[in-house]
């Protein structure tokens, strides 16, 4: 049995997919296995797995489109003690899983920890995030870390799944939120879960100037926050801070005449709003991974 397991959804990506598992073949540490779920209706991964597949512990299999759909597909299949979700498009530094599974070993009482994402030169990408050490809770948890950077315990209280109808690919307007949903259920259960700024997963910088994506980001991902706020009942208090900031940060982009970024400020303000609004279907989604000692039983 693997220590790690590592679930990587991919749909339409080689190059950065290949980079991926590049910097898995370089990890000090050895005992994990890669969990690929290819959600193309085509066979362009085959030669990159075939290329990889001697060095790598790999698992292939598929699913219908969906970043929450594909996860929970791995992670039925994952059998290591610790769980991991990175993209297809971000990489890991070599000693990353040497560092991670130390930590677990040290901190038998943490079920969860967490991370940033940075890029090549080591500046934050895909978010901001706290500077120090701490634990996660509903107050903190927004600057935690992203999925990228979520490592688990395979038995962990309250089950580790995402709720399809969060995230990219979602047959939803919510295309994002769905690592955020994943922390507040576990913080609800009562697990244990902790930030640590020393953990860093390598994720290229997305260029908000661009007005094209840009404003297709903020379109795409502000309602999943709206609805994450919404599903886990935060104040209004807390959901006008959340409104009112990027409108803040939208004037003072104006008038520094960087219009672009006021305009993807100004479209995530409403989109969360929106999000927010929305009528909260039933989560479509049920606890799939289980513990070693049950899989074994």
């Amino acid at each position: 049995m693997p220590r790690v397991s590592l679930i990587v959804s991919t749909l339409g990506r080689t190059v950065e997919l290949e980079r991926l598992l590049v910097s898995l073949n370089k990890q000090a540490f050895r005992d994990f296995e890669v969990i690929v779920v290819d959600q193309n209706t085509d066979d362009r991964l085959a030669p990159v797995l075939e290329r990889h597949s001697r060095a790598l512990h790999l698992v292939a299999t598929r699913s219908a489109r969906g970043l929450s759909l594909g996860r929970n597909t791995g992670l039925a299949l994952a059998t290591g003690e610790i769980v991991a979700f990175p993209d297809d498009d971000c990489w890991y530094p070599e000693c990353l899983l040497q560092d991670v599974t130390a930590m677990f070993e040290q901190h038998t009482d943490i079920d969860l920890f967490s991370g940033r994402t940075v890029d090549r030169h080591f500046v934050p990408s895909l978010g901001v995030f706290h500077r120090s050490r701490r634990s996660i809770n509903r107050a903190n948890v927004w600057r935690a870390g992203n999925s990228n950077t979520i490592f688990v315990r395979a038995g962990v209280k309250g089950q580790v799944y995402f709720d399809q109808t969060l995230g990219v690919g979602a047959e939803s307007p919510f295309q994002s939120g769905e690592e955020t949903d994943l922390l507040l259920r576990l913080i609800r259960g009562k697990a244990v879960l902790r930030f640590d700024p020393t953990l860093v997963v390598h994720h290229d910088q997305v260029d908000l100037h661009d007005a094209l994506t840009g404003l297709k980001r903020a379109r795409a991902y502000a309602p999943g926050q709206g609805r994450v706020l919404r599903l886990h009942r935060f104040h209004h208090v807390q959901l006008l801070w959340f409104a009112c900031r990027p409108l803040a940060r939208a004037a003072l982009a104006a008038l520094a005449g960087d219009f672009a970024l006021a305009r993807y400020k100004l479209t995530w303000s409403r989109g969360l709003l929106a999000g927010y609004l929305a009528p909260l279907p039933k989560p479509i989604a049920a606890p799939v991974l289980l513990s070693a000692a049950m899989r074994q039983s």
